[in-house]
């Protein structure tokens, strides 16, 4: 499921970059490049994943709104060309 796998990763990046925070509060000191590149980075990776879950947040509201073409059993000509024109918003579920 990945959604639930980028729940995961949110909460081990969310984790992650506590525990550095923590440690740069306890030692009270200035941190090294290192680890000030590795909060930046962890940073990133959070936010990352908060807008992939967001986008599948939204993608499932869509798809449970009922909004949802279903095409079944399509076939064109040899030398056919298919071609699927959607306004915003609606989704297409297209088997065959």
């Amino acid at each position: 499921d990945t959604l639930g796998r980028l729940r995961a990763l949110e909460e081990d990046t969310k984790g992650r970059l506590q525990t550095v925070e923590v440690a740069l509060e306890q030692n009270n000191t200035n941190p090294a490049q290192e680890i000030r590149n590795e909060t930046r980075s962890l940073a990133r990776e959070f936010d990352s994943v908060r807008q992939c879950l967001s986008i599948c947040s939204n993608a499932s509201v869509w798809v449970n709104s009922g909004k949802v073409h279903t095409l079944e059993d399509i076939t064109i000509g040899k030398d056919g060309k298919q071609m699927l024109i959607a306004t915003l918003g609606e989704l297409f579920d297209a088997k065959r």
